[in-house]
């Protein structure tokens, strides 16, 4: 078979492009299942690091523009790890067939048969998508039925998977993207959630003009019925030199990374007063520690670290106010920009994965919201803000070389 997954697939979808009417459809479950496949090397990585295509898919939308986004996004990353491991592609074939016939003729029996084995070995979302349990909790240990949430940026990554996480917990929930470009992940949300039978909305606001927060934020709200948590995600990473950096490199980013976190929380300040609510913002190891090329974002970062301090301090017995730093968290776009990396195998100084997923770190935002805690700033970094790395490490030297004074 040829390398080229995609040139594989392509012709064959030509005759099975009707528009997409439920994200259970099997065309979805057997490219989630390739995919999944493909970035935990055949089930060999357990914790594996992979793309959730829903992110590219809307209702009523042929199949092929889905298709095509994920196509654009993931077609490098996948070709890499299969032209170089063979065995791996010989383990896919037997999906691959079945995909096959399922676009060719429309029989999915053998592509049911085969998600439900995967799923036995920890691949469980392509049979979760088909299946219609997508959306449902993995624990009931808390929930957040009946309440309002605002998750900012959540047309990919970290937003879009706490949006979803929130929605399976029972929340009634408004997502944000910035422009019509990005539109696509944030509606896709919407429609997974109302196909649950929950309640949804995005609206658009680009912060980096700041005189759209707090139009957006009333919209939100407005839907909303009143607010009772408020996740600040919404922001840009830029890695340049300082010396290049611009005036309008600078604008950007203050304006939409802290500017969106400050004045999203100013308009819905009296919303979660009324409710005894919450704000969590998301920080960033960059606001403690430095890394070449990152002056304003890690500018940017720390700020809102300090500003997480005074609002709970200011606001204290009123509402919660907490931010959380998270280590590399994958989105889409990783394996777009970094298509021979492998995201799976990285780790940090306590051994755990370097590159999380925003599934498991939306879990993390949304247990954080379940606790009665205020005014932290809480690493979720493998202990990457924590290590003073100005050396070698003296627990690594000799015992008898212990105990000196240096300076």
């Amino acid at each position: 078979m040829d390398p080229s997954l995609f040139q594989t697939l392509d012709p064959l979808l030509e005759s099975n492009d009707k528009p997409l009417t439920t994200f259970k459809d099997p065309r979805i479950a057997g490219l989630q299942a390739i995919t999944d496949l493909v970035f935990s090397n055949a089930g060999s990585y357990k914790d594996f690091n992979s793309v959730d295509i829903t992110e590219f898919f809307r209702i009523e939308e042929q199949f092929s523009a889905g298709y095509e986004r994920t196509k654009s996004t993931i077609e490098n990353a996948i070709n890499s790890r299969l032209s170089n491991n063979h065995p791996l592609f010989n383990q896919l074939t037997p999906i691959i067939s079945a995909y096959s016939a399922l676009l060719e003729d429309g029989n999915s029996s053998e592509l049911e048969l085969r998600l439900q084995k995967i799923s036995k070995g920890g691949i469980d979302r392509p049979l979760k998508l088909l299946s219609g349990t997508y959306l449902d909790p993995d624990s009931d240990s808390y929930s957040f039925e009946g309440e309002r949430v605002l998750i900012t940026g959540s047309d990919t990554g970290i937003g879009r998977a706490t949006a979803l996480e929130f929605a399976r917990r029972g929340a009634k929930v408004a997502l944000h993207y910035p422009t019509e470009r990005f539109s696509t992940g944030a509606f896709s949300v919407v429609d997974l959630i109302s196909e649950s039978g929950r309640e949804a909305q995005a609206f658009p606001g680009d912060f980096r003009d700041l005189e759209n927060i707090k139009h957006f934020t009333d919209k939100a709200i407005y839907y909303l019925g009143g607010l009772d948590v408020l996740v600040n995600n919404a922001g840009i990473t830029l890695n340049k030199p300082f010396e290049d950096t611009t005036p309008e490199d600078f604008h950007a980013l203050i304006n939409a990374n802290l500017g969106g976190t400050y004045f999203v929380s100013q308009s819905a300040l009296p919303h979660l007063i009324e409710s005894k609510g919450q704000i969590i913002n998301l920080s960033s190891p960059h606001g403690i520690r430095g890394m070449p090329g990152h002056s304003v974002y890690a500018a940017t970062k720390g700020s809102i670290a300090s500003l997480t301090t005074q609002l709970a301090l200011e606001f204290t017995d009123k509402i919660r106010v907490n931010s959380i730093n998270p280590v590399w968290v994958t989105g889409s776009n990783h394996f777009y920009l970094l298509p021979d990396e492998n995201f799976s195998v990285l780790k940090t100084k306590d051994g755990r994965k370097e590159a999380n997923t925003p599934e498991n770190f939306a879990n993390d935002i949304a247990r954080l919201a379940s606790r009665n805690i205020t005014g932290q700033n809480i690493g979720y970094d493998g202990l990457t803000s924590a290590d003073i790395d100005l050396g070698p490490n003296p627990s690594e030297m000799p015992k008898e070389k212990w105990g000196g004074i240096y300076m």
